[in-house]
């Protein structure tokens, strides 16, 4: 079975609506929702032990496995966001948990895919609000920094050591500034995916040494391949 449905990329989150089929184990820099409108999902952790439900969230970093489903939405968030913040306050402290079905309530999951969560209002209580103001303006340089020398170059330009940074977004964000860097990368390269650019010049717009760089980074982030990507939208 492959992946065949809807692709949107946003600015903090991307979203796909449609088929799930298989994937590699993987981590995501991002928190990870996931809703059914089919059978029940099913995600297998890294102890192997699966979770069931019609709507669940797996927190950032946290390594795991989706099982094929014929219709769901699912969506990766930036956890810096103010949308993550919202959305974990629907879902239990596991790494993998079900959602309150009251969030689920509040999304209009037929429509516009841009226009997802349109709906939640975001204004209050958001993470950048909460966030340390040196490593909100290194993820700002960060969003669209090469992938070489970037964390060192971003550390000097908020008046932090590198490792004081990484220690402050490790404990901020809940991965690794250099994962954060990755998923940055990798979501420019499937934006040029979407708007059309072939592999090879999806890797270069994600600043990625060539095309098998990109397939192995994306394997390992999103558990699938940049041809299974292009394959699904079409």
């Amino acid at each position: 079975m492959d992946w065949k449905g809807e692709f949107y990329i946003g600015e903090t989150w991307l979203a796909y609506r449609g088929r799930a089929a298989d994937n590699r184990p993987h981590a995501h820099a991002t928190l990870q929702l996931t809703v059914s409108f089919g059978s029940k999902i099913s995600i297998s952790d890294d102890q192997d032990r699966l979770i069931s439900g019609w709507a669940l969230c797996v927190k950032a970093g946290k390594r795991h496995t989706l099982h094929p489903s014929d219709n769901v939405v699912l969506v990766l968030i930036e956890p810096q966001s103010q949308l993550a913040h919202y959305v974990q306050r629907f879902a239990g402290d596991a790494d993998i948990s079900q959602l309150d079905p009251s969030l689920t309530a509040q999304v209009n999951w037929d429509g516009e895919l841009e226009t997802l969560f349109d709906c939640l209002e975001l204004d209050s209580g958001g993470n950048d609000s909460q966030m340390d103001l040196r490593l909100m303006a290194a993820l700002k340089f960060l969003r669209t920094a090469q992938l070489k020398g970037a964390i060192s170059t971003a550390a000097k330009s908020c008046g932090l050591s590198e490792p004081r940074l990484r220690v402050i977004a490790q404990e901020q964000l809940g991965v690794p500034l250099s994962k954060w860097l990755i998923w940055q990368a990798t979501r420019r390269s499937a934006q040029a995916m979407a708007q059309g650019a072939s592999l090879a010049d999806a890797a270069y717009a994600g600043g990625f040494a060539d095309q098998a760089h990109l397939t192995r980074t994306m394997g390992k982030i999103m558990g699938v391949t940049p041809l299974q990507v292009l394959n699904a939208g079409q």
